[in-house]
């Protein structure tokens, strides 16, 4: 089941340059936002810090009506009940695909039926790649490697950033039609950062546009 997500007067800086400065978001429990914007406008930032990846300089975060990050207070990442989907993918390099999902799974509170993973896998096209290393896979593979090892962590806030890179349109296709139908049967709360995409409107929540949130000038 989700968390809710609130984020109040969130402020960060770069080099001195101010990223966002005021930001304001909400989500209830169980809701889904796509949140959409262009390149280097803080969408990755955004979603590191309400992981526990940073710092905000200003603001509050509270997740599940608690303060995860306020003024002289930083709950760790693995306190605050979040799977993040890195840009980067993030991949294990010494781990093979199926180790990699079952040490996630066994992590979680509430651990997802490896059947039930692999049937996910399938979904997205890479059921075959469970003995594989991530070296030996392509960069639209191991994205949704990626995505499959941040379900199987079962989190109660689900960070996605930009999961449709390096994806043509049918394996997009795919990686919304696998989030909807997580989303449906989990209920968990959902962010996702993206450029725009066509596929964006079937994203089963509300779209933010980033330049709606309060931004420093």
């Amino acid at each position: 089941m989700g968390v809710s997500l609130e984020i109040t007067g969130l402020a960060r800086r770069f080099n001195g340059r101010p990223i966002f400065a005021g930001l304001d978001l909400r989500l209830d429990a169980g809701e889904a936002a796509a949140l959409l914007g262009p390149s280097g406008c803080g969408k990755s930032t955004l979603l590191r810090l309400i992981a526990g990846l940073d710092e905000p300089e200003a603001g509050t975060i509270r997740i599940s009506d608690s303060d995860a990050s306020a003024p002289g207070r930083l709950i760790p990442p693995w306190q605050r009940r979040t799977g993040m989907l890195f840009q980067g993918d993030a991949l294990w390099p010494h781990l093979r695909v199926g180790e990699q999902v079952r040490r996630v799974a066994a992590t979680a509170s509430q651990p997802v039926p490896e059947e039930r993973l692999r049937e996910i896998a399938g979904m997205l096209g890479i059921g075959t790649l469970w003995e594989r290393y991530p070296g030996d896979l392509s960069g639209g593979e191991a994205r949704r490697v990626a995505l499959l090892r941040t379900l199987a962590g079962a989190p109660d806030l689900l960070l996605l950033d930009e999961p449709f890179a390096h994806l043509d349109e049918e394996l997009q296709r795919r990686v919304v039609e696998v989030i909807r139908a997580w989303h449906a049967d989990t209920r968990s709360t959902l962010l996702l950062v993206s450029h725009e995409s066509p596929l964006i409107v079937d994203w089963p929540g509300r779209h933010i546009r980033f330049p709606d949130l309060r931004l420093a000038d």
